[in-house]
């Protein structure tokens, strides 16, 4: 969360996000864009690719503040779950 984040959210540099709707309590919906996977590098190889096995994030603004909600696959965290937490801002 930050209100001028110096740079994108880690990960998802230069990868185009899903649109999806956030159903907050507090106030409207708020767009917002998801991230099925994540820039790494993996075992054995030499440059970064787009991995979905594990890492999936939502990115969106809320008031004045830019705010990355990542979960981990590996972890149990689903997509609807991610949904859930970051639609939980109040």
């Amino acid at each position: 969360m930050a209100a001028s984040p110096k740079k994108e959210f880690m990960g998802i540099k230069n990868k185009v996000g899903e649109p999806i709707q956030l159903q907050c309590e507090s106030s409207a919906d708020i767009s917002a864009k998801y991230y099925g996977g994540m820039w790494m590098l993996l075992p054995g190889r030499t440059r970064v690719e787009w991995d979905e096995t594990d890492a999936h994030s939502i990115v969106f603004q809320w008031q004045d503040l830019t705010v990355g909600v990542r979960g981990f696959r590996t972890t149990g965290v689903t997509r609807d779950e991610l949904i859930l937490v970051a639609s939980s801002l109040k």
